[in-house]
């Protein structure tokens, strides 16, 4: 009686153990249309990850904060992952990359009134007053040409706001996330994105090298999304969301590319 109580004990213990292991939590800021807490699924980003994560038997929980919290947060273990980060040289120092799950443009935005045209060359903003989302990325395209200062500001749709106010002169930060958030706002008649574009980017997620399950949690996922695209529920996941079906089928192609592909970078 005395062992069958303890065997009974231990395999409780054991499946709280496991039940522990398989909740992964996850921070971010709102960067719709990839993923926000106003949009249906959470995005179809996050969608994709966590249904990738389900697939692996692992629930996931999205925290909604400032982009800079989310990767402090991270960093020092409060979460596990940071759920669509550029993937930098800096940030390799902290942290482990998923591959590739889509595509963002950097470039800058300015006021539809402005007598001001951006043609790419960074001279021409080189002594406005600029604005760039807090640790977002886009600032080390500033930071690379050198001598051009700028002001960081908690996220990108305060620094339109302020853009909106003529407060400053250009807002650098991604066009699509830009572009959602300026119709939101129903400022299409007073900002706009002046192409070209300066970079493009892809979007990750960023698991902490410091915690002991990152790449168990890595490889979980790289498995759950192969395990997605080969069922064909990558593309049924994307049409319950608002995405043109070109952009549904650039996003399928790039996934296709970068988790069935051996030979495809990280």
């Amino acid at each position: 009686m005395v062992l069958r109580a303890l065997l009974s004990a231990l395999v409780f213990i054991l499946s709280q153990h496991t039940h522990a292991l398989e909740r992964l939590e996850l921070a971010t800021e709102p960067f719709p249309p990839y993923f926000s807490n106003t949009l249906y699924q959470h995005g179809w980003m996050a969608h994709l990850v966590s249904e990738a994560f389900r697939s692996q038997n692992i629930v996931v929980r999205i925290h909604f904060t400032q982009w800079s919290r989310a990767l402090r947060g991270t960093k020092k273990g409060k979460y596990s992952a940071v759920l669509g980060a550029y993937k930098t040289t800096a940030r390799q120092q902290d942290f482990v990359f998923s591959a590739a799950l889509a595509k963002a443009h950097s470039g800058f935005f300015r006021h539809a009134k402005s007598n001001r045209d951006f043609t790419g060359d960074l001279a021409l903003v080189a002594h406005d007053p600029i604005a760039v989302g807090r640790d977002y990325g886009e600032e080390q395209l500033l930071i690379n040409y050198g001598g051009i200062d700028y002001v960081e500001l908690p996220n990108l749709s305060k620094a339109l706001q302020l853009l909106e106010r003529r407060r400053i002169s250009w807002v650098l930060g991604p066009q699509e996330v830009g572009e959602h958030i300026i119709r939101e706002l129903a400022l299409s008649e007073h900002l706009m994105f002046d192409s070209p574009a300066l970079s493009e980017n892809t979007l990750h997620l960023a698991f902490a090298r410091q915690h002991p399950l990152s790449h168990y949690h890595l490889k979980a996922f790289r498995s759950g999304m192969q395990s997605l695209l080969k069922q064909g529920r990558v593309a049924d996941i994307l049409a319950q969301h608002p995405l043109p079906p070109p952009q549904q089928q650039a996003v399928l192609s790039l996934l296709k590319q970068h988790y069935l592909d051996t030979g495809a970078p990280e």
